[in-house]
């Protein structure tokens, strides 16, 4: 039997995954796109969900955070906008564990609820 985390948040509406090759495109960092014209741009009105859980306890939040992250991205890098992610993050528990009632239970019946209960960007805006 697959043990499942029971609940989930809902916290970017504005993030490519998979975008066509061509002029006028180009990757401003990460997943964020600068796109010439957008006008032109066709966004598909299916949300898709993706279960990833960035950070899955305190413990793991500050290693990933404070040892992994951190210390590996390239100053230059930073100073051109790029790694905004953690930017504000602090060592204290609330940005790591959130109560549950900032998020949603996941129901087996597979309606995701894609209500945004919180800024999980902690004010960083990309």
């Amino acid at each position: 039997m697959k043990k499942r985390i029971r609940y989930y948040s809902w916290q970017d509406d504005y993030q490519f995954r998979c975008w066509r090759v061509q002029p006028g495109i180009r990757m401003w960092s990460g997943h964020d796109l600068v796109f010439d014209e957008p006008e032109l741009v066709r966004i598909s009105p299916t949300k898709f969900v993706i279960r990833h859980y960035k950070i899955r306890s305190y413990e793991h939040g500050l290693r990933k955070v404070f040892v992994d992250r951190l210390p590996r991205f390239a100053e230059d890098e930073r100073r051109i906008g790029w790694h905004v992610q953690y930017n504000n993050f602090k060592r204290d528990i609330e940005y790591f564990v959130k109560d549950s009632k900032n998020l949603t239970k996941y129901e087996e019946n597979g309606r995701w609820n894609l209500t945004k209960k919180f800024d999980g960007t902690y004010g960083v805006h990309r």
